[in-house]
């Protein structure tokens, strides 16, 4: 079962739309970030259903990121753990 807290070390960006989420996803790839599209937690509810999971570390970077490209589908930024 996922959990979402504050302190995980990993986050999740949510979109509406697939095509946005995977462009989102190659976008990270591109600039070397690691990246894995995953399930959007089901806590979240929210979106198409796919999410890119990314390290915490890394989120100053793909806030960036986000803000040069914009995809209308955008979300949102949430905290992720897997257990």
């Amino acid at each position: 079962m996922e959990k979402l807290t504050t302190e995980s070390k990993f986050m999740v960006a949510a979109f509406r739309l697939r095509s946005h989420t995977v462009k989102f996803y190659q976008l990270l790839k591109s600039y070397r970030i690691g990246a894995v599209v995953v399930n959007t937690p089901r806590a979240l509810s929210v979106g198409c259903g796919l999410s890119v999971k990314f390290l915490r570390s890394a989120e100053k970077k793909v806030s960036i990121i986000l803000n040069r490209n914009y995809l209308s589908s955008y979300i949102g930024t949430f905290p992720y753990t897997e257990e």
